[in-house]
């Protein structure tokens, strides 16, 4: 074995996605499951850019705040850092994630997840 490839979401994050509906859900009460998973299935395929699926979903204004205010909410998850350290010395890592192009930059960098996979 040379390279280990990790998942974002339930790996490297403590969230696994699942507190994307709530979070939209404590705005739009009435919005369903399936109404707020489809665009967000959407832009995981790069069918709509990840301010898009706040547009969709009825969210009005400053999209990029909106956006960052919910990408603020994921924690680090408290294992990880231990895990990279020790593992980085053997094994080259790689994240794999079907998530927005763009959320998934900002945490990378929010995260400094570059660094800890070096």
């Amino acid at each position: 074995m040379k390279a280990i490839v990790l998942d974002m979401y339930g790996v490297i994050v403590k969230q696994t996605g699942d507190d994307f509906v709530p979070h939209v859900q404590q705005t739009f009460p009435n919005l369903k499951p399936e109404e707020i998973y489809t665009p967000w299935f959407k832009a995981d395929v790069g069918e709509l850019t990840s301010l898009e699926v706040w547009e969709s979903l009825g969210f009005k204004g400053d999209l990029e705040k909106i956006e960052k205010d919910y990408l603020d909410t994921i924690e680090l998850n408290d294992d990880f850092l231990d895990f990279a350290s020790s593992v980085s010395k053997h094994y080259k890592m790689a994240i794999i994630s079907n998530d927005s192009s763009r959320w998934s930059k900002y945490l990378r960098e929010k995260f400094q997840i570059p660094a800890l996979l070096q």
